[in-house]
């Protein structure tokens, strides 16, 4: 007869009685985690789709020839996914950076200049936008439902402007956590660019008269820029002739088309030594077409 080691007094052993019950919560672990559970959710199971329009088109997800010199309205349209099985709950709209590290298509903030970025179809709130980046937060867009629509003006710039815009999305209300991104599966105008250009120059210090060689200020004939004396300078702005346009760089050449000499009280010497000289011209002209006359004449 086989002797249990382990027993004591007829009864199995406490140790015995432990590895029994370790092997039977074993095997009921094992029948109830299902396969890959171990790792985290897949983002496949969060996915979205985003729209960039200008707001007069706002289906037509294109901005690659927006008008230069203007601030532009635009529109962003998220769908969350039938194949989502989670509410999206906050985003970003990050606009792309040019080499001076300013945003290429700043987002207008000015009331003044545009209007704010709003929530057009669906709820949330913004977080602390900036001219680079909006933060749309508490959304709760469900799995299907209608997209949510947020619109916003940008400031374009004369030419040559051109970049890519993100817009990740999260489950989280307020974009935070790991693990719960949502996928982009389908995007359409991200791409925005400057086509034709509605810029122009217009006075922000005209000039006034200066003496020769010196520098042209506002005020007249004062060289030295200080208070109410600035330099003359003009500014960049839009279609409409008022509004600055931000971020524009350049250099303006100034010509003279046309006007008379205008002498001020204190150069009376010099103003009468050059119209002395303008009389002494005047008279060799007369003189001249009188040679040219008699010359005619006598070749008759």
């Amino acid at each position: 007869m086989k002797q249990d080691l382990f027993a004591r007094d007829g009864w199995p052993s406490r140790r015995r009685r432990l590895a029994i019950l370790l092997t039977a919560l074993a095997a009921v672990a094992v029948a109830l985690t299902p396969a890959g559970s171990a790792s985290p959710p897949s983002s496949g199971i969060k996915q979205y789709t985003v729209c960039l329009a200008q707001s007069a088109t706002p289906d037509t997800c294109d901005t690659s020839a927006l008008p230069g010199g203007s601030v532009v309205s635009l529109t962003l349209t998220i769908t969350n996914a039938n194949s989502s099985t989670q509410s999206l709950g906050s985003a970003n709209v990050d606009g792309s950076v040019g080499a001076n590290g300013q945003p290429n298509f700043p987002i207008n903030l000015d009331p003044a200049k545009g209007p704010l970025p709003t929530f057009v179809s669906g709820t949330g709130t913004f977080g602390a936008n900036t001219s680079g980046e909006l933060q749309l937060r508490n959304l709760s867009v469900a799995p299907g439902s209608p997209p949510l629509r947020v619109s916003f003006s940008v400031v374009t710039s004369c030419t040559g402007a051109s970049g890519t815009w993100k817009v990740p999305a999260k489950q989280s209300n307020n974009f935070l956590g790991n693990g719960n991104d949502f996928a982009l599966v389908q995007s359409g105008g991200l791409t925005s660019g400057v086509g034709t250009s509605n810029c122009r120059l217009v006075w922000l210090y005209p000039p006034s008269h200066a003496n020769k060689s010196a520098t042209i200020t506002t005020t007249a004939y004062t060289p030295t820029v200080g208070g109410n004396v600035h330099y003359v300078t003009v500014e960049a702005v839009g279609a409409d002739g008022v509004t600055p346009l931000d971020l524009n760089t350049g250099t303006a050449s100034l010509s003279p088309t046309g006007g008379t000499r205008h002498w001020p009280a204190a150069d009376a010497e010099q103003r009468s030594a050059v119209q002395h000289l303008d009389r002494r011209q005047a008279l060799r002209s007369e003189r001249l077409v009188f040679v040219l006359e008699r010359t005619a004449r006598r070749q008759e």
